[in-house]
């Protein structure tokens, strides 16, 4: 998968591998591993990502977005985890607002306070457009949101 910005330049790939999957009734469960490269190549996050279907809405846990390499730098400290899936619906409309999504990861005994939330906001279904690749044609839908990154030592990112 490309990921490009508002101008059209590209801004990375996603290598994606489905490594577990299971179907029960009118619902799926699944373990994907990605590989996230930026656009020189370099790669920035590889890991493995839950994902669960449940009546035709998709459920990303958004306890993926804290990477594995980054929950090993808190192994020594007990850390409390909360989140709301970010979901996927079955069918869009252009003008359709998404559910958003968040994380907060706290160390419970940290020497100092350390909090930490993820979050995926005003996501909005923008357009409807074809696009054309290597492998066909296809109708796809374009989605805006933003993302915001904040720990408690008041460091703070926003990505729209």
């Amino acid at each position: 998968m490309e990921n490009y910005n508002a101008k059209g330049k590209l801004t990375g790939t996603n290598q994606q591998k489905v490594m577990r999957y299971t179907e029960n009734n009118k619902s799926f469960t699944a373990t994907i591993h990605s590989i996230l490269v930026n656009e020189k190549g370099k790669q920035i996050m590889e890991g493995d990502l839950d994902f669960a279907c449940n009546n035709g809405t998709i459920l990303i846990d958004m306890r993926n977005y804290v990477g594995q390499d980054q929950m090993k730098s808190f192994e020594n400290y007990e850390m409390k985890m909360e989140s709301e899936n970010l979901e996927i619906p079955n069918s869009f409309s252009v003008g359709q607002t998404l559910k958003d999504g968040s994380m907060t990861l706290t160390a419970l005994n940290a020497p100092l306070p350390m909090n930490m939330m993820v979050t995926i906001t005003d996501r909005k279904v923008v357009g409807k457009e074809s696009i054309t690749t290597c492998a066909g044609t296809f109708e796809c839908y374009k989605i805006t949101s933003k993302s915001t990154f904040k720990t408690k030592m008041g460091i703070s990112l926003t990505l729209a």
